[in-house]
């Protein structure tokens, strides 16, 4: 599970708010609006101020894009079997570690013979698409086209910069300083080499799009970086391979925010669920890969929908043996058990990061089942608070409260 723990406790404690508002009548919207987090206040885990805070945008925007009033009245004084109900989360996450732990990250660049860009960096691609931004990072610090960035993504601890390693959705936020304070000095080597072949002050003269250009006529290339590159390999007298290296400890940790909206029907008789519709809206800063940022987004409802509505393991009491331990027996959810899963975003710039962003890899798990639940609770008038909701519990939970 993406977030372990996180899911957990905002669960018990959206659900918590979500009963509060009932039994207060206020809108589920609106009492988290009036809670929410906003830029200036403390962060409980490091006591630094919050600089960007996007939860009550993530909520507004998710209202609008939702309909959430329109489907919310849609919803009252039902009858019947089939039942439809909304319901809405909210949640919070850090994007490293610290202060609990430490966080660092390094990383290396060496400029080819062809001014092509090799990056190395002890943070490890395990799908999420973390060397795609890091390319990304350094060709926009340096000034080179992505397609000139090459990341090896071959770690090995005897010669790989160093890197705690791909968990608490810290790879981006963490290695970007890194990446960033490399590719600048990388920048500053490579502008110095050109001021001494074309004879100008390093002062006036950038590197864009792979070419050298005067500050003042950015469209007027002087020279390649290809050419470049070959004089410092190849000239006898001056230059050699440029490259450039960092190593950077971390000592901020600005959390993310964002919500689920979920619409769903409960047909009461069959003890089942399906959700009609679902969104997931987030703050993570600026984002750096629209296309990455969906797909882990997708990914992440699906897990928590799956969590929600149909993955157990069952335990023998007596033996303690795993009764479930295949995908036969341990029910998760595949593609025709998944709805349209849509997604928005939030960009806020944050300014204690490299380049604006914040964590993003596992907060898209963490308020689809709270949101499932209230919207159950909703539809039925039954607060259940102990997942999955199978056709079993919600059979059980029905029972007791004399719907069946």
């Amino acid at each position: 599970m993406r977030g372990y723990g996180a899911p957990q406790v905002v669960f018990a404690f959206e659900s918590m708010l979500d009963d509060a508002a009932t039994a207060l009548g206020i809108d589920p919207v609106e009492i988290r609006l009036r809670n929410a987090a906003r830029e200036g206040d403390a962060n409980p885990l490091t006591g630094k101020r919050i600089c960007s805070a996007g939860l009550p945008e993530c909520l507004e925007k998710g209202r609008k894009i939702f309909e959430w009033e329109k489907r919310r009245a849609e919803c009252q004084n039902q009858q019947g079997n089939l039942r439809r109900g909304v319901g809405v989360a909210c949640f919070s996450y850090t994007s490293n570690t610290w202060p609990v732990g430490v966080e660092i990250a390094g990383a290396r660049l060496l400029m080819n013979q062809d001014g092509t860009i090799n990056v190395q960096s002890g943070a490890t691609e395990i799908g999420q698409g973390a060397d795609t931004v890091f390319s990304q990072m350094v060709a926009e610090t340096v000034g080179v086209p992505v397609s000139d960035v090459r990341v090896i993504s071959t770690q090995d601890t005897d010669v790989t910069p160093f890197d705690p390693g791909a968990f608490a959705s810290r790879q981006s936020y963490v290695a970007a300083p890194a990446l960033r304070s490399a590719a600048l000095l990388l920048k500053e080597k490579i502008i110095a080499h050109a001021a001494v072949m074309l004879h100008q002050s390093a002062m006036n003269l950038t590197l864009i799009k792979g070419h050298i250009v005067l500050v003042e006529r950015p469209e007027e290339p002087l020279m390649s970086l290809k050419d470049l590159a070959m004089d410092a390999f190849y000239h006898p007298e001056r230059g050699g391979q440029l490259s450039a290296e960092s190593s950077i400890k971390t000592t901020t940790n600005p959390p993310a925010f964002g919500c689920t909206f979920v619409d769903l029907t409960v047909d009461i008789a069959l003890c089942k669920v399906t959700i009609n519709r679902i969104l997931n809206v987030h703050d993570s800063g600026h984002i750096l890969n629209p296309l990455l940022a969906e797909g882990q987004v997708h990914g992440g409802m699906g897990m928590g929908i799956g969590w929600a509505l149909f993955e157990e393991m069952i335990i023998d009491a007596k033996s303690g043996v795993v009764r479930n331990p295949n995908l036969l027996d341990y029910k998760m959810p595949t593609m025709p058990d998944l709805p349209q899963l849509e997604s928005a975003f939030v960009e806020i710039n944050e300014p204690q990061s490299a380049y604006g962003h914040k964590s993003l890899g596992e907060p898209p798990i963490i308020p689809v089942a709270a949101a499932i639940r209230n919207a159950v609770k909703m539809a039925t008038g039954v607060a259940i608070n102990t997942l999955p909701l199978t056709p079993k519990r919600l059979y059980e939970e029905f029972h007791l409260a004399g719907l069946i």
